[in-house]
């Protein structure tokens, strides 16, 4: 049977990773050498002898021209080793005949030039790329708001706020303490005592709650901006929080009510829309969904009424359907009806919202507590949300604190001033090209100088445009000075992480040994039709047939007909009369009965294994085209199958053929020495 294996596959069951999985272009891997990369043949024949070892890594082989470190034959070891179980010298002999295997492979491509070309390079470069992701980012910080996360989506919380809008994302000093300030002052006249729904009317400048005294509803985790949704869930029932800033501006928070996280629910709905807002209209709606209403009472199906009354086009075909939803996502008195409803299939009486009427059936309640179970779930929606970046920032900043970050300030002051000599107090990108290229920043040992920035800089902002400060640092300085941390973190990860410099290395000779294995042995068995030819020829008597029943499938397309050919089919049986009499018989005009031949070995037909290998007419049964019975002839005896029949068979075994003989070839080219003594030191 053959088998095809992606190349990320590969890699991964290679390196013994078989968690990171990449969808890179794949290569067909037929047959059994393709999964025994993870462990080759394990018949090496190897010299003994006692190479100098380094004090601290001793040398545990040599293959060819690479010497490999205990170090590394251990940590391979030990991927493919059960942790619980003690590790014996006859596993460690085995294994090193495995090991040798792979190492001449991985000597083979670097001889063959396949780590020097301009595909392998790029292929390369982005499994480096995935391998890296890990380690660029704040482990500690990203478990701690994910730990935070889960724990405030198990609590639903009903918010008012009071908004002080900002006059942009990126205000003056002066502007944002006199916005704090008025906040601060509205906070004053809360806490004196004066009703927040009134306060809010009056003053907040959100459009979208002010309206109804700064009601918000209910609200859970990820649904907010970062910074509210924590002051949120800070406060006590009642309590009344300090300006809290987000993008908008500043927020006061009034925390009115919490409760269990209530999780989504997926609901149908009948609806009825009033054709205006007129009394005469919208008594004509009510009546007609108090009309479906009484029609569901009466034991009228919920599909049949959807179809009748609903003037949701658009779910009525579904039966009203409506995707699932959670808090937040729909009017408020549709919410709750839906949540109200305790069993799947019950549905409410009427309801209004400012759309019109419905009727609202529930049809399942999804849990959403979060365990550890879905853990991953609420990690991917983290790494989504906007506040990820606090993630990444966090990362930064401990980068830049460990290669020892410093800003040419008395270079970052001359752009302020340029700010504060304009009239519109605003720089001109093109402008900074004006001041001297100093450096502006060192990361280690890596400078940047502000030519770097500026080049960065007009690649991303609009041309010609003007920016001030703040938004010069927050949207194009920041990142600048960020990517150039990942970059430098990134180049010192092997040696920070040891691990990873190893995993980079399995993966490396992983793509050559692929590339190797495709060209010496899983394109070659395939391409080479010659070789296979002549390899089934060596070795047919290994895909022999076992001993079959030979038979013929009579055919005709009715019974009545099919009854007089079995009368026939009997002689034939008997030896009185042969198949070609029978249908010549029956078809004279036209042809009438078909006899299809059919061999088959025990267990491939329950109806040839039910007739038996002797020589009779079966019973006469139907299919979905026409009538038939079987004629049993007899048996084949065993015999090789032909190449087209064993096909996947011999290439599976072409393929071991060819490494066994790619291998034998490599053992005599490459010099192969083990040092056991350095090897069963791991034997515990």
């Amino acid at each position: 049977m053959n088998v095809f294996m992606k190349k990320g596959i590969f890699i991964a069951l290679l390196t013994g990773s078989a968690s990171v999985l990449f969808a890179q272009t794949t290569k067909p891997a037929t047959g059994k050498t393709a999964a025994k990369q993870v462990a080759p043949m394990a018949n090496a024949q190897l010299s003994v002898e006692q190479p100098v070892a380094k004090p601290v890594d001793p040398i545990v082989m040599v293959v060819g021209k690479e010497e490999i470190p205990l170090s590394e034959f251990e940590a391979i070891f030990l991927k493919n080793h059960p942790k619980d179980k003690a590790v014996t010298r006859a596993e460690l002999d085995e294994y090193a005949g495995l090991f040798v295997n792979f190492k001449l492979k991985v000597q083979a491509a670097k001889d063959a030039g396949v780590d020097t070309t301009a595909a392998f390079r790029s292929e390369f470069a982005g499994y480096k790329k995935q391998l890296a992701q890990p380690y660029l980012k704040d482990k500690q910080a990203e478990e701690r708001m994910l730990d935070e996360i889960m724990q405030r989506m198990r609590t639903d919380l009903n918010v008012s706020h009071i908004l002080v809008k900002a006059k942009s994302d990126c205000m003056s000093p002066a502007d944002t303490a006199e916005l704090y300030k008025k906040s601060m002052d509205i906070r004053k006249r809360l806490l004196k005592g004066e009703d927040f729904a009134k306060v809010a009317n009056e003053v907040s400048e959100d459009t979208y709650s002010n309206k109804n005294g700064g009601s918000l509803g209910w609200f859970t985790g990820l649904m907010w901006a970062y910074p509210f949704e924590s002051a949120a869930f800070s406060l006590k029932k009642g309590e009344i929080s300090l300006p809290v800033k987000t993008s908008m501006g500043y927020h006061i928070i009034k925390l009115n009510d919490s409760r269990a996280a209530r999780g989504d629910v997926k609901a149908a709905h009948i609806f009825v829309a009033p054709s205006t807002q007129t009394p005469d209209d919208k008594a004509k709606a009510l009546a007609k969904i108090n009309e479906a209403y009484a029609a569901l009472q009466s034991g009228t199906a919920w599909m049949e009424v959807v179809s009748k009354y609903s003037d949701d086009k658009t779910t009525a075909a579904s039966g009203g359907e409506l995707p699932a939803f959670g808090i937040g996502k729909m009017v408020q008195e549709f919410e709750d009806a839906a949540y109200s409803l305790k069993n799947e299939g019950d549905y409410s009486a009427p309801i209004e919202t400012k759309y019109g009427y419905h009727i609202v059936k529930l049809l399942t309640k999804i849990d959403k507590t979060p365990t550890d179970k879905n853990k991953e779930e609420f990690r991917k929606q983290l790494q989504k949300n906007p506040r990820f970046k606090l993630v990444s920032e966090s990362f930064t900043e401990k980068t830049k604190k460990e290669l020892g970050f410093t800003l040419n300030t008395k270079l970052i002051d001359k752009i302020k001033a340029m700010e504060a000599a304009s009239k519109n107090k605003t720089i001109r990108i093109s402008s900074i090209d004006s001041l001297p290229n100093e450096e502006l920043f060192k990361l280690g040992n890596s400078a940047f100088k502000l030519s770097d920035f500026t080049a960065f800089l007009k690649s991303r902002a609009p041309r010609g445009g003007d920016l001030n400060f703040c938004n010069l640092e927050l949207k194009y300085l920041n990142p600048f000075i960020e990517s150039k941390a990942i970059e430098q973190a990134d180049a010192n990860l092997e040696t920070k992480y040891p691990e990873y410099k190893a995993l980079l290395k399995e993966y490396r000779e992983g793509i050559m040994i692929f590339e190797m294995m495709d060209k010496k042995v899983w394109s070659k068995s395939v391409d080479d039709t010659v070789g296979l030819k002549a390899y089934y020829e060596t070795n047919k008597n290994n895909y022999m047939w076992k001993e079959r029943v030979q038979a013929y499938r009579i055919i005709a397309g009715d019974s009545a007909t099919l009854v007089k050919v079995k009368k026939e089919a009997e002689k034939v049986v008997a030896g009185k009369k042969t198949l070609d009499d029978l249908k010549a018989k029956f078809n004279k005009k036209e042809a009438v009965v078909a006899a299809n031949e059919e061999i088959k070995e025990p267990g491939e037909s329950k109806e040839l294994d039910a007739l038996g290998k002797t020589a009779q007419a079966g019973p006469i049964a139907k299919s979905k085209e026409n009538w038939y019975f079987y004629l049993v002839k007899g048996t084949r005896a065993p015999e090789p199958k032909d190449l087209k029949s064993a096909k996947g068979l011999v290439i599976s075994d072409y393929q071991t053929y060819l490494e066994t003989e790619w291998l034998r070839e490599l053992k005599t080219r490459y010099r192969v020495v083990l040092n056991k003594e350095v090897m069963y030191k791991l034997a515990k």
